[in-house]
């Protein structure tokens, strides 16, 4: 005769014990993690109103953000706080090194003509930088996604024939 319902091991055991322990982290997981995401979402960076400029001729260009909410995001969104990094390459940048200026974290909810700040820029040097911001209830959005910039020639002694 065979027995369709087996008498569980220790084994058998053991095996639906850890599934039920991985399902539940799985929806502990799935439960924190809306609670700490910010609804608000960063785009359309710019610098000098324009998108990834080439030869800016300003000492400090000014920055700016568009932003968003995601779909399942509360009405009255609004921004509490910045952060903006800048950096001299790529990789510093998304390791989040700002090696040129990192403003930490400014409690302001101006997202336009935000003045760089950072190390004094040099002729033909790129800038990469990216913004996060917090929200109304203080929860920090994703990091944007990289935008860039590149100095023009700033001296007279930088230009040759």
């Amino acid at each position: 005769m065979i027995n369709l319902f087996p008498r569980p091991t220790i084994r058998h055991l053991s095996f639906s014990r850890l599934c039920l322990n991985a399902c539940f982290l799985l929806v502990l997981a799935a439960g924190v993690a809306p609670v700490l995401a910010s609804a608000v979402v960063v785009g359309q960076l710019r610098c000098e109103y324009l998108q990834d400029p080439l030869g800016i001729d300003v000492l400090q260009p000014r920055l700016s953000w568009v932003l968003g909410a995601d779909k399942s995001a509360a009405r009255d969104q609004a921004q509490t706080g910045y952060q903006i990094v800048v950096a001299s390459n790529r990789n510093e940048l998304d390791a989040s090194q700002g090696n040129l200026w990192d403003s930490g974290q400014v409690n302001s909810d101006q997202s336009i003509l935000v003045r760089y700040a950072g190390k004094e820029l040099v002729s033909e040097q790129e800038c990469f930088w990216k913004v996060r911001v917090w929200d109304n209830e203080g929860k920090p959005s994703a990091w944007s996604e990289p935008a860039r910039w590149t100095m023009g020639l700033l001296q007279p002694s930088d230009w040759h024939a």
